[in-house]
């Protein structure tokens, strides 16, 4: 009898997340899911996708394992957008699943092609003091859509 196949796990996150936020919040998740030979997916966003890449490579984990997913950023994020693949290509030397998607239609895509997640999604509370002026309340975030799609569709879900 072989051993199991691999299981494959979707890192979602927020674009504005300190490196010691991220590592506070993912780090344990993702050793775990490193040793048990997972595969990972995430998109070419910054923030926890792109911390996510680099901490994955930091560890040793094979290119192989790892499939980028290539959405289009919303106009008013075009600006950074350059800047960001720049970066994500420079990491990236596995496959890419390059679809265009809009957001949405990428983490719908993702959550479809793994089988877990590793997320974390921020209190209200500190969104409200991250953002200050800029704090809208009610908004979901997307990482909380992922979250509350998952849900939805009785997937596990590893965050804290």
């Amino acid at each position: 009898m072989g051993s199991p196949r691999p299981r494959t796990a979707f890192i979602s996150g927020h674009i504005e997340i300190a490196k010691e936020v991220f590592l506070e919040h993912y780090q344990s998740r993702l050793d775990t899911a490193v040793t048990a030979g997972d595969n990972f997916i995430l998109s070419n966003a910054g923030g926890a996708d792109s911390l996510a890449l680099t901490y994955l490579f930091e560890h040793g984990v094979s290119p192989s394992r790892i499939t980028v997913y290539i959405h289009t950023p919303p106009a008013h994020r075009q600006a950074r957008r350059n800047e960001t693949m720049r970066r994500i290509d420079e990491l990236r030397t596995g496959p890419a699943a390059v679809e265009n998607y809009q957001r949405q239609g990428l983490d719908a895509a993702v959550t479809r092609a793994s089988d877990y997640d590793i997320l974390w999604v921020r209190p209200e509370e500190e969104t409200e003091a991250l953002y200050g002026s800029k704090y809208r309340p009610g908004r979901v975030s997307g990482t909380e859509k992922n979250r509350l799609r998952l849900e939805n569709e009785a997937r596990q879900v590893d965050s804290s």
